[in-house]
């Protein structure tokens, strides 16, 4: 049975961007509609930037020489999907996330131990390998409904932790086994669905004329659920303004991204004044709106 939707809704700090943008049109009087483009654009280019899957390079800590839990994004990258790439990380992220989730089993084996003790098992100590664990409260999914349901609820409760390859005890209510056959349809839905977030900007990207995306994204292109553009204005001299939106299924999860977007752009803009104030609008090297 199917159900109705659900929007989406978060707030993010837009205050250092529209200062940034002000000042700028201050400083290009005639030229409204080019700072509210150009400065569109640059805050879609970080958002698409910003929306997983992303290339995330690691770096040493100086400190410890370990690698550190944080990353830095190469500034070389901050057009969509021609990192070493988006997608690939896109796919392994899938894996990895599944394998928070599941644990995947023979199926012949799982539906034995069901037949004998039910489902979820109670208490059962096996072999794994080398070792032994205890599968103790472990419920059973077997259908790709039933690993769907329970992706879905366990993303709602917060971002899944790594199982253990340490951890004894198989069970409880953030993991469910899972026979291999269904594993495997199940992470290739998952990957299947790669892009579509990002395609969420898609059509405000080509509404300000930004270069072609790469097909796994654009393959979502046309989609109004994903995303769209809401009002253009940009023809308006005297109050030129765009609105767009991006409704793609779990851009929820990534409001911190969003705000991230908009710091980058506004800082871009920033950038972008105090070379206008010392050297004026228009001279060459100093200010790449003019045109936009």
């Amino acid at each position: 049975m199917s159900t109705p939707a659900q929007r989406a809704e978060f707030t993010v700090n837009l205050d250092r961007w529209q200062k940034a943008v002000q000042s700028m049109n201050s400083l290009v009087v005639d030229s409204s509609a080019a700072v509210v483009k150009a400065s569109a654009r640059r805050f879609v280019s970080q958002a698409i930037k910003w929306t997983p899957p992303f290339y995330r390079e690691g770096y040493v800590d100086s400190r410890t020489g370990k690698e550190a839990g944080m990353y830095k994004l190469d500034a070389e990258y901050a057009q969509i999907g021609e990192v070493p790439n988006d997608k690939s990380v896109g796919e392994r992220a899938v894996v990895a996330g599944l394998y928070k989730l599941f644990v995947p089993m023979s199926r012949d084996w799982l539906e034995a131990v069901v037949r004998e003790h039910g489902n979820p098992i109670p208490d059962l100590w096996v072999k794994w390998g080398s070792d032994r664990k205890n599968i103790k409260n472990a419920t059973v999914v077997f259908t790709m409904n039933e690993a769907k349901e329970f992706h879905h609820e366990r993303w709602k409760r917060g971002v899944p932790q790594d199982i253990s390859p340490r951890r004894r005890e198989l069970g409880g209510p953030n993991i469910r086994l899972i026979p291999w056959d269904v594993f495997f349809l199940f992470q290739q839905r998952e990957i299947a669905q790669l892009g579509h977030m990002k395609a969420g900007w898609l059509a405000a990207w080509d509404e300000i004329g930004l270069r072609q995306a790469p097909a796994w994204i654009k393959r979502w292109k046309g989609q109004p659920a994903i995303g769209r553009v809401i009002d253009n204005r940009l023809g308006d001299k005297l109050a030129p303004t765009i609105a767009f939106s991006n409704s793609a299924k779990g851009i929820k999860r990534i409001e911190h991204y969003v705000g991230r977007a908009l710091k980058d752009a506004a800082a871009n803009l920033e950038a972008d004044i105090a070379r206008m104030v010392k050297y004026g609008v228009g001279k060459s090297g100093v200010f790449r709106m003019k045109g936009a």
